[in-house]
């Protein structure tokens, strides 16, 4: 029940905060994803970064644009139907009236934020200081969202596999409500300074 998780994502962040669990990786990652969201707030971050809009949005219109173009090609044509390219670009559509929608205040996951935007097992290095992330060849402003959205994501897949495609979803490897809501608690206690 709601109770009980709220319950157990207290108690966890109560262990954190007392040092109990600070060891585990998903709590380490949370906490730089907060420290990393909140440099944008700096008076000195860059302003030119501050005026970019969200890193999504231009990577969704290039590619809506190139396969556009390239969709109604006699080669192409069947396959993107049956990918359902259409009904993508109107995604892509929906998506940018609900983020404009939903980002007029604070509180709701929507701060556009200096986002690494790759955060998964092989940006995140240990060091003896901990867990940092690492390779910020792909970073840049996004909604906060979006990198703790990458991040649940990423825990699916296991990029070890020494098989083509070189990868394998592990989709029980999802994180369940609760250790979303952990792992959301902590990154909100660095972003908001409040830990």
């Amino acid at each position: 029940n709601s109770s009980h998780s709220q319950d157990l994502v207290c108690r966890l962040l109560l262990e954190k905060k007392q040092g109990n669990a600070s060891g585990e990786p998903a709590v380490q990652v949370a906490a730089q994803l907060g420290r990393l969201h909140k440099i944008s707030f700096k008076p000195d971050f860059p302003s030119e970064l501050h005026a970019q809009q969200p890193l999504h949005v231009t990577r969704l219109e290039r590619w809506g644009d190139a396969f556009s173009q390239i969709a109604g090609h006699p080669r192409v044509a069947n396959s993107a139907a049956r990918m359902g390219v259409q009904e993508m670009l109107a995604e892509r559509e929906w998506l940018a009236k609900f983020v404009v929608e939903g980002s007029s205040g604070t509180s709701s996951g929507l701060d556009v934020v200096f986002s690494h935007w790759d955060c998964q097992e092989n940006n995140v290095l240990q060091t003896p200081y901990g867990l940092r992330l690492i390779d910020f060849e792909y970073s840049g402003m996004e909604h906060q969202a979006f990198d703790i959205a990458n991040y649940f994501v990423e825990c699916t897949i296991d990029y070890l596999h020494d098989e083509s495609p070189y990868y394998k979803l592990c989709l029980h490897n999802f994180p369940t409500e609760t250790e979303q809501r952990f792992f959301c608690c902590v990154y909100l206690s660095e972003y908001l300074g409040v830990a």
